[in-house]
């Protein structure tokens, strides 16, 4: 698919939306170790992300995993951590930091191809 805007204001980017839910006192270090890996660029910005303000994660452990199996579903609070990376190859290196950094061994990410508006200088 491809999107077709012009403007002399802003220009397209095509790249994936990724996001992850985490407990919120794993948010700043799951951000600095991103960080260490991509500059998270949005136009004249870096370090750009978004974090939702509250998310309730509900999930029961099943049988055979590292983390002992729940009877229940058990109901964590998180935040939802998203940001854009404009290069597919990225994404994976990504990715595998998310699984090396989260406190999780099954961290919720999402992948989404996507578009945003970026502005052009001048």
């Amino acid at each position: 698919m491809t999107l077709s805007l012009n403007s002399k204001r802003f220009e397209i980017e095509q790249g994936f939306e990724v996001s992850v839910r985490v407990p919120g006192v794993h948010v700043e270090p799951l951000l600095d170790a991103f960080y260490q890996i991509d500059a998270l660029k949005y136009g004249d910005y870096d370090r750009v992300s978004f974090v939702s303000a509250y998310e309730l994660q509900r999930f029961r452990s099943l049988p055979g995993g590292r983390t002992a199996a729940s009877e229940n579903v058990l109901d964590v609070p998180c935040e939802v951590l998203s940001f854009f990376i404009g290069n597919e190859d990225q994404v994976a290196v990504v990715v595998q930091n998310i699984y090396e950094h989260h406190p999780y061994e099954e961290p919720a990410v999402l992948i989404q191809p996507t578009y945003r508006p970026c502005t052009v200088e001048g």
